[in-house]
């Protein structure tokens, strides 16, 4: 099921300011195919506008698709979070194994930063401001202008969700379990070089 076609479709037509993220725009731009490296897609918007997204939940029931608002509490902004995720419902008991994940930008000062994967990710405000559209297989998608210096320079939080961040305590019990974790792991590696 397509979800990227409607959704950018819209997402155009009600003029909500968004930009294409995450491993899709580097398969994008690289190789011609928002999923190269995931099925999953990351878009990115300017302004959280819920009335704009309310009719976008509408525009997009007529293709089985369903906008689910996640709201959270996250407790290392002391704010809530807001994200939609975007799934396909192909039948009343099925839905698609694909998603589109929709974030917020918050402007601070002279850069942009959205939570992703556990960690705040920052843009420049000139980099990721500016953008242009690109056809992709007949649909127009918002991307950063200079999109090549654009996933050169961002790389690390573009592959954010890639690499996620755990908080790891060490408190003195569980430091000595790691200790023995991590000298058992050794072990078996060292017997498995021997053979």
């Amino acid at each position: 099921m397509n979800l990227l076609d409607p959704t950018i479709k819209y997402l155009n037509k009600l003029k909500i300011n968004y930009v294409l993220s995450g491993p899709a725009l580097d398969g994008l731009i690289r190789d011609n195919d928002v999923q190269k490296h995931s099925k999953n897609l990351t878009i990115l918007i300017f302004n959280h506008e819920i009335s704009k997204m309310f009719i976008l939940f509408i525009l997009l029931l007529k293709y089985r698709i369903i906008l689910k608002i996640k709201i959270r509490y996250n407790k290392k902004i002391n704010a809530k979070s807001i994200t939609y995720k975007i799934v396909g419902k192909p039948s009343l008991l099925k839905k698609t194994s694909n998603h589109i994940r929709i974030k917020f930008l918050k402007k601070d000062r002279n850069q942009y930063k959205v939570w992703m994967s556990g960690r705040e990710i920052y843009y420049e405000a000139n980099d990721i401001k500016n953008l242009e559209h690109l056809s992709y297989k007949n649909i127009k998608i918002s991307i950063p202008s200079n999109a090549e210096k654009f996933i050169d320079k961002y790389r690390d939080n573009l592959f954010a969700s890639y690499n996620k961040v755990y908080d790891v305590n060490f408190k003195s019990n569980n430091t000595e379990k790691a200790k023995k974790l991590l000298e058992g792991t050794v072990d078996i590696l060292e017997k498995s070089e021997s053979c």
